[in-house]
Order: structure tokens, then sequence, then C-alpha cells
């Protein structure tokens, strides 16, 4: 019986100090702690190129006849993505700069009576000061 008494009493210890040490982190100080911002903010976004058809076509059949035309192994480029806009064009996403200009001209060259190829805008953010200079 003794035996079990301090068993008891060490466990009483035991959890006394766990209780003790427990820190509790809420979702607030989390954020509060966190000095970087997400991968996918820091992240670079990579060259894109779109393949716009001139006239209006099935969405389904542009992606199938650009992947049919145009061979990135036969221009040694490396193509990371393809996705199809709602409109009908097709955004092609590579690794590096020269690869994109290779793949544009590949693509201009062997598609250039049905699409128009070219690279993206960029924009500019525009930021509206409400009730600034107004007395």
């Amino acid at each position: 019986m003794p035996y079990m008494v301090k068993m008891m009493e060490g466990i009483k210890r035991e959890l006394a100090d766990l209780k003790a040490n427990y820190r509790k982190d809420t979702y607030a100080n989390v954020l509060k702690n966190t000095t970087s911002a997400p991968d996918s903010i820091n992240k670079p976004s990579l060259p894109t190129i779109i393949i716009r058809p001139k006239s209006q076509q099935n969405i389904g059949k542009n992606k199938e006849e650009v992947q049919r035309l145009i061979n990135p192994c036969e221009i040694n480029v490396g193509i990371r993505n393809i996705k199809e806009t709602k409109k009908g064009n097709i955004v092609l996403k590579s690794d590096t700069e020269q690869e994109l200009e290779r793949l544009k001209k590949s693509a201009e060259r062997k598609l250039n009576g049905k699409y128009e190829v070219h690279l993206p805008k960029k924009m500019l953010p525009k930021i509206k000061i409400v009730g600034y200079g107004c007395s």
C-alpha cells in the first residue's frame, strides 16, 4: 500500500509540473509571432504566354490543336503549365524568359493563321484615395 501512495504522489507532482509548463497557443498569438508571408505571396510568377484563337472555336479543340502543333521537345523548351480560359485562350507557363521567347517564335510560325500569340501586359496597380485634397 505505501508503494501505491508514493506512486500516486509522484504522478500528482508530474501532472502539476506539466500544468505549470503547459503553454496554450491561441490563433492570435501564433499570428503575432509569424514574421514571414505565406509562400504563395513570395513566390515569383512564371513567364507566361497567351495563345488566342482568331475565330471562335470549341475550347477543347483549341488546346488539342496547340498541343498537337507545338512540340516542346523539338524546340528544347520546358512547359510548366497549360491552362484554358473561358474565352478559349490558352495560357502556357515556362521556366525562363529565353525558353518563352523560343516558344513564342515557334508558336507564331506554326499557328500563324488561326491563332494570335502574345505576352500578357503587366498591370500597374491603381489606388484611389477618397477625400484627399478636398476640404
